[in-house]
């Protein structure tokens, strides 16, 4: 019913008024007063519908479109007792898939207005088709399935391309963090010119990374641009007559451009920094410095910086570890993000999350509000401790790290949802029986509510 314009979900009593004002009504000689099994029945839809529409905000269209089905289901559980006994029951699993329908996928009503439209359409045709024969809600239950069958596997769709997603800016991230361990460790020490240096630091640890990525740690592609960064920075040490370095220069150029043509520099550009480069080998003046410094610098800024990072080389000072390829250790060490250490209950949450499966849900608190959304974890790394969460329509949500994670559950600002593989409507009638034996009721009104 409607009290002040707004849908309210009316209570047992009211239904019960309104059917009784209606049999006093007909004056056909029938009786004017409910029998005693038909106003359990009633009392027990009342019970359910007060069960399952206590999680829905008050003022919400899907709470309005869910208390519309109250008449309908009241009507059937008087002709059909077998609603409250036969879990398979067509009205049941319809008003089940609905109450579903609006928990998991309705999380914002003004942005998925096409599942509230099609929630609408479905309590729409319950109004207007039943009468009599429940096969009405057989067949809208099956169309109803169907239409969220179809959104689901699109969500499953968009829930492995962002997971693909992460999983490569990992490796991308990791191959980068490496290269960049590299080329310090070989800087470490060494004086080249400060063109030289960005270089090495910027487009040239890319193209490290890059083979990383695509030919592995250990591939003679690899070696050679790793060992480019030595044979380059011996090049400005001394000892070494002119002639000799200049030959290699000749052979260190087919690397470097083959290396800058890698992540996308072009041509010309790359071949002006390198002549800039090798001028600074033959003399070392303040005027080639600055040439150097500036070509070098321009083919930096041509292209961004592998995986969109920022073309500054102000990456923080770490302490290299030397490996063939990236161990735990030398990623552990590599890590930019610090936390504080985590408390005893901290911890051992952090390592019951790293045993969840993926899909597991969790319920994140918003606001001081309390309101809260569902977002599942659709993949972590054990190495970054990185998760992903999407929305319930596959959508990227949010990224947290286990730790971060584990701190919030123990606070209680988010709640690991344990699966329950009961449907709503089975969970509410086990809080209805328990209700009803608590006020210590008969036997035969336990037996309904079953």
């Amino acid at each position: 019913m409607h009290i002040g314009g707004r849908l309210v979900h009316r209570s047992v009593a009211d239904v019960k008024r309104e059917i009784q004002a209606q049999l006093r009504a007909r004056g056909d000689g029938a009786p004017a007063r409910l029998s005693a099994p038909d106003s359990d029945a009633i009392d027990l839809v009342g019970f359910l519908f007060d069960h399952l529409l206590a999680d829905q905000q008050s003022s919400s269209l899907t709470q309005g479109l869910l208390t519309e089905l109250q008449v309908p289901l009241i009507k059937v559980a008087l002709k059909d007792k077998g609603f409250f006994t036969q879990r398979n029951h067509p009205a049941r699993q319809l008003l089940n898939a609905l109450v579903e329908t609006s928990a998991m996928w309705v999380e914002d009503e003004s942005q998925d207005a096409a599942v509230v439209d099609k929630m609408r359409w479905v309590v729409d045709r319950v109004s207007q088709d039943f009468t009599s024969d429940t096969a009405v809600f057989g067949r809208l239950f099956e169309d109803l399935s169907r239409h969220m069958g179809g959104l689901k596997k699109k969500a499953d769709v968009a829930e492995r391309h962002y997971v693909e997603a992460a999983r490569g800016r990992e490796k991308l991230e990791l191959a980068r963090e490496a290269a960049t361990a590299k080329v310090r460790e070989r800087l470490a020490g060494a004086d080249p010119p400060a063109a030289v240096r960005t270089l090495l630091e910027s487009a040239w640890t890319d193209a490290i990374a890059l083979t990383f990525l695509r030919q592995g740690y250990d591939h003679p592609q690899t070696r050679e641009r790793l060992e480019f960064v030595d044979r380059l920075i011996e090049l400005f040490g001394h000892g070494r007559p002119l002639p000799e370095r200049r030959f290699e220069l000749q052979k260190l150029r087919v690397v470097f451009e083959d290396g800058m043509a890698s992540i996308g520099h072009q041509d010309d550009a790359v071949g002006k920094a390198w002549t800039d480069i090798a001028r600074l080998v033959e003399e070392a003046g303040d005027s080639s410095a600055e040439a150097a410094a500036t070509t070098v610098r321009q083919l930096v800024e041509q292209q961004p910086r592998l995986g969109g990072v920022r073309n500054e080389t102000d990456t923080p000072a770490v302490e290299v570890v030397a490996s063939a390829e990236p161990s735990k250790t030398l990623l552990q060490t590599l890590r930019k993000d610090v936390h504080l250490p985590l408390g005893p209950r901290e911890a051992e949450m952090a390592e019951r999350i790293k045993h969840l499966p993926f899909g597991t849900w969790f319920e994140f608190i918003l606001n001081q509000q309390g309101d809260k959304s569902r977002r599942k974890l659709c993949w972590y790394s054990p190495v970054t401790g990185r998760c992903l969460f999407v929305n319930v329509r596959g959508a990227k949500a949010q990224e947290r790290t286990i730790d971060d994670l584990a701190r919030d559950l123990v606070r209680g600002n988010v709640r690991l949802l344990e699966e329950n593989r009961e449907n709503l409507i089975d969970r509410a009638w086990k809080g209805i029986v328990s209700m009803l034996r608590g006020a210590g009721l008969t036997a035969d009104a336990r037996t309904e509510a079953g």
